[in-house]
C-alpha cells in the first residue's frame, strides 16, 4: 500500500522473513518521488531526491517486537535538478486505510492501497532522471556533440591547441613610437574606463625605480613597459595623486577575422594588493582574471577576439579595490589565427 501526505510516502510491505513467519513490515518513506516498491531487501528505488527509509518490524509471539531500520537511498539528480520535474508531475494514487488491529498476539489487516500514480509507474515520466543530469556548457564532460571539454558543438569554440601565424605580439612588437606595428599605450582615467575614453602616454623613458624603459605618466603609478604595466589607484602612496588610472596596452586590427590571443600574467611582488586584468575588443569584455593580493604564479591567457578592420584590442590592468600597492604584473599576448 502506497500513501502520500504532506512530503511524506508511506509504504506498508507484508513479507515474511527470519523474524518469524507472522512478521510484518511497515516502511516510511520521507522526500522521495517513487516509481518501484521500495525496503531494505527490497528491489532498489529511482529517486529524484533522498529519501529516508524507516523499517518497522512487528511480530506478534505472546508480546510484540519491533525495531527500526534506517536507509539513505542517494537521489540519481541533485535536489532541485530541472530535469526532475518529470518525476515529480504524475499524481500519486491514494492510499487505503490502515487495518485496525485486534488483541494483543493478533494483528490487523492491512488496507488496500491506492492505484498508482502516474510518476509511480516503471520510469514513467522520469527519464530525465535515471539518465543523469543535464548536460551543459559548464559541466567539465566531453558530451552533447562537443569536440573539447565544454567547447564546439551547442557551446563556444574551441581554443586552437597552438599559435599557427602570429598576426601581432605585444612583447616582441614594443616599442618607443606610438602606433608602430599597431601597438599603442596609455591609460584610462576616472571616471571613464571605455575605450573612447583612451589617453595616449607621450612620455617614453628609462625610470630607474622600476629599471625598465617605458611609457610613463608625469605623476602617477602608471606607466606600460615591454612586458611589465602598472595602475594607480586611489589608495596610493609616494605622494601620487588619488585617483584610478587603469594601464592600457592596445592593438588596433587591420583586417576583420576571429583571433586566438594566448599569454601570460603573473603578479611581481608578493606585496601586491592584488589586480585586475582584462581583455577587451572595444568595449566587449572577452577575457577577464583577478590576482589576489600576494599571489605570484604566472597564469595562462587564452581567448578568442572577433574584431573588424579598427576594432581596439585593449590589454588593461587595474588596481583591485582601487588600492595600486606594489601591482608591477607582467601582462603580454600574442595574436594568432
Amino acid at each position: 500500500m502506497t500513501r502520500r501526505g504532506a512530503g511524506v510516502d508511506e509504504a506498508q510491505i507484508e513479507t515474511p522473513d527470519e523474524r518469524g513467519p507472522r512478521a510484518r513490515s511497515f516502511a516510511v518513506l520521507a522526500g522521495g518521488s517513487h516509481t518501484s516498491p521500495v525496503g531494505l531487501g527490497f528491489s532498489r528505488r529511482r529517486l529524484c531526491r533522498p529519501a529516508l527509509v524507516i523499517v518497522l518490524t512487528l511480530s506478534s509471539g505472546g508480546c510484540a517486537r519491533f525495531g527500526f531500520e534506517l536507509s539513505l537511498l542517494e537521489p540519481i539528480a541533485a535536489p532541485g535538478d530541472p530535469s526532475c520535474a518529470a518525476c515529480d508531475a504524475g499524481a500519486a494514487g491514494g492510499g487505503g486505510a490502515v487495518g485496525v488491529g485486534g488483541a494483543v498476539g493478533a494483528s490487523g489487516a492491512a488496507g488496500a492501497g491506492g492505484a498508482a500514480g502516474a510518476d509511480d509507474a516503471a520510469d514513467g515520466g522520469c527519464a530525465a532522471c535515471d539518465s543523469g543530469p543535464v548536460a551543459t556548457c559548464a559541466d567539465g564532460v566531453i558530451n552533447q556533440g562537443e569536440t573539447g571539454v565544454d567547447c564546439s558543438g551547442p557551446c563556444a569554440a574551441c581554443f586552437p591547441t597552438a599559435c599557427t601565424q602570429v598576426v601581432a605580439d605585444s612583447a616582441a612588437e614594443f616599442s618607443s613610437v606610438q602606433g608602430q606595428a599597431n601597438w599603442r599605450y596609455g591609460f584610462y582615467a576616472e571616471p571613464n574606463f571605455t575605450s573612447a575614453a583612451f589617453i595616449e602616454l607621450s612620455d617614453y623613458r628609462f625610470d630607474a625605480s622600476v629599471g625598465e624603459e617605458g611609457w610613463f605618466t608625469a605623476d602617477t603609478w602608471t606607466w606600460v613597459g615591454r612586458v611589465r604595466m602598472h595602475p594607480n589607484g586611489r589608495f596610493t602612496s609616494g605622494g601620487r595623486p588619488a585617483i584610478d588610472q587603469h594601464a592600457v596596452r592596445r592593438w588596433i586590427s587591420s583586417t576583420s577575422e576571429t583571433l586566438f590571443v594566448q599569454g601570460a600574467l603573473r603578479s611581481t611582488s608578493a606585496v601586491s594588493s592584488g589586480i585586475v586584468a582584462r581583455i577587451l575588443v572595444n568595449d566587449t569584455e572577452v577575457w577577464q582574471r583577478a590576482v589576489a593580493a600576494g599571489d605570484t604564479q604566472p597564469q595562462a591567457v587564452q581567448a578568442l577576439a572577433s574584431v573588424r578592420a579598427g576594432d581596439a584590442v585593449n590589454l588593461t590592468l587595474d588596481p583591485d579595490q582601487s588600492n595600486d600597492t606594489a601591482d608591477d604584473t607582467e601582462f603580454s599576448v600574442q595574436l594568432c589565427r
